[in-house]
């Protein structure tokens, strides 16, 4: 029973470990795109999931608008059951 356990949370390790490079990508697009011409529109692919979120709030509040959040919030909810509309494409 441990070793299942064990490798569960292994397995689950492993997948939040592979999350992080595209967490970082999305952190620089989100940065980029807002830092001289602030726009809350370009927030709003990143918002449907819920780690998207986290990279919005941090994006947020290092440009200093952090109220914003909010407002994105009630205009995206979260779409985690409907997996084909959680992927964020990239473009540069």
């Amino acid at each position: 029973m441990f070793a299942v356990t064990g490798l569960t949370l292994a397995y689950h390790s492993a997948r939040i470990a592979a999350e992080f490079p595209r967490k970082v990508r999305a952190y620089a697009v989100l940065r980029a795109r807002n830092a001289r011409n602030y726009q809350s529109a370009s927030f709003a692919p990143f918002m449907v999931s819920p780690c998207g979120r986290i990279v919005v709030r941090i994006v947020l509040e290092e440009l200093g608008h952090e109220a914003d959040f909010r407002q994105l919030r009630v205009e995206n909810p979260v779409l985690v059951f409907k997996k084909t509309q959680t992927i964020v494409r990239y473009r540069s």
